[in-house]
């Protein structure tokens, strides 16, 4: 059933081998999925000092361990980095968007954008794609500039004040 280099003794004992995020996560699904409720305790606290946000983001969904779902959140959405693909993947479209809107809204500040580089990172053919206000590099609005029900009408105001020469 488990690989041979697993050893878990009855967690009285203290004996058990599983070092791994990955063993962790495995010995958690199968005490979950079999109601190994001391076992599923002692992987959940094995867990908590070595998964990474995302992976407690995961397992805390999956397994309703919502004590580490605030924290693992504010983590991600604090970090300098952006989620690499493999993260988005585990944790899907709706968190994905979720910390993205978050991050955005209280995030970096205004941040100077490409329309190329947004082409680029979409992988588009540059050379097909028509200029846009951003290819003069324009600044995104700050957090409480943009008015949800007129946001899109207010930041273009705004930004036709920033750069001189536009044609209304």
């Amino acid at each position: 059933m488990f690989p041979r280099h697993w050893k878990i003794i009855c967690s009285e004992f203290g004996l058990y081998i599983a070092t791994t995020v990955d063993e962790w996560a495995a010995i958690l699904d199968l005490a979950a999925k079999w109601n190994f409720k001391s076992i599923k305790a002692l992987a959940i606290r094995e867990l908590a000092p070595i998964a990474s946000p995302i992976d407690m983001v995961v397992l805390g969904r999956r397994h309703q361990i919502n004590e580490w779902l605030g924290g693992a959140y504010l983590s991600i959405c604090a970090r300098l980095d952006p989620l690499t693909y493999q993260e988005g993947m585990r944790l899907g479209m709706e968190d994905v968007i979720k910390i993205s809107a978050i991050r955005h809204e209280y995030g970096f500040g205004p941040v100077p954008l490409m329309s190329r580089e947004v082409q680029r990172r979409f992988g588009l053919d540059i050379g097909l794609c028509s200029p846009s206000r951003v290819e003069r590099n324009v600044t995104l609005p700050e957090p409480g500039d943009v008015n949800p029900d007129k946001a899109n009408e207010t930041y273009l105001e705004k930004q036709e004040e920033k750069v001189p020469g536009t044609i209304k």
